[in-house]
């Protein structure tokens, strides 16, 4: 793990993105370095203050010292930011059952299905928490210890250390839902804006990731497989947009990476905030997945 996080020191220094810094901030906050957890948090949201990750992370370290009224105020302010910040959506609505506010716990998690309407977790949650209304809850009953959750980097949700809390602030105002609300889609599946590329013979699946490298949505692809492409995606995007800025060049729209046994084809639109990652057969010709890959965005409406 030290030499990860030292890697990842490096990395945000020179070149610093949103995954980086979430990466880092969670390896030392599991290392047990709350300070340093904190600092990159805070640094992180300064550079990059849409990135609604940091908050949850820096929401992590608060409740860990028992100050769950900081935490819960990081994890508003970073919903307003990023409003589709599924760890931030997750963790508050673990804390509303904590607090017993399970009407405001609902009311978050169904923001989630808005943009993740497949998200059979998050669905079957609120079917429960609505049973629990429907039938009368009981304000004496000991609320339900919440569990921690353990996923990818920008939905991690940890609630393993926490107590009693104290009673939540109302919510803020609940922002509008983004233009695009991307469902995953699952292998096989016959539709979605990725069918025409992954159907090309020799493409193994495909990913839409938004601007901070979460995937959005998904064809094909083994499971896990579409969380690490697109965080690759935007990576290497915002690094090579670094160094072209350093030098006046225009901002990468494409890039490709082979290897013998395939190849991760990457294509964004010019002034787009989504971008489109794949992987393919190295038979399959580059121009053709770029041109696939180009009719995908146009069918979203990404221009």
């Amino acid at each position: 793990m030290d030499s990860e996080i030292s890697r990842l020191q490096k990395k945000v220094e020179n070149y610093p993105s949103p995954s980086a810094y979430n990466r880092l901030a969670e390896l030392l906050r599991v290392s047990g370095d709350a300070e340093r957890a904190e600092a990159v948090c805070r640094r992180c949201i300064k550079e990059f203050p849409r990135n609604g990750q940091a908050y949850v992370l820096q929401a992590n370290v608060e409740v860990g010292r028992g100050q769950r009224g900081e935490a819960v105020r990081l994890l508003r302010e970073g919903i307003a930011n990023d409003p589709r910040c599924y760890g931030g959506l997750r963790m508050l609505a673990e804390l509303c059952v904590e607090d017993r506010e399970l009407d405001q716990a609902v009311g978050l998690l169904q923001r989630i299905l808005e943009f993740r309407p497949q998200d059979e977790q998050v669905r079957s949650r609120v079917g429960e928490l609505q049973q629990r209304l429907a039938g009368g809850f009981n304000q004496n009953e000991a609320p339900k210890p919440a569990a921690a959750e353990t996923s990818t980097d920008e939905d991690t949700i940890d609630l393993s250390q926490m107590g009693s809390l104290t009673t939540a602030t109302r919510p803020t105002r609940r922002p509008t839902p983004p233009p695009r609300a991307l469902a995953r889609v699952s292998a096989g599946s016959a539709g979605g804006p990725l069918n025409g590329l992954v159907s090309q013979d020799g493409v193994r699946g495909a990913v839409i990731a938004d601007s901070h490298g979460r995937s959005l949505s998904e064809q094909g692809l083994p499971d896990g497989t579409a969380d690490l492409l697109a965080a690759l995606a935007n990576d290497v995007s915002s690094a090579a947009d670094a160094v072209k800025d350093a030098i006046g060049g225009d901002k990468l729209i494409s890039w490709t990476i082979i290897a013998d046994q395939g190849q991760a084809v990457c294509y964004r639109r010019d002034g787009d905030d989504l971008t489109l990652a794949a992987l393919a057969d190295t038979s399959v010709k580059a121009a053709l997945l770029e041109l696939r890959a180009r009719q995908a965005l146009i069918d979203l409406g990404a221009g």
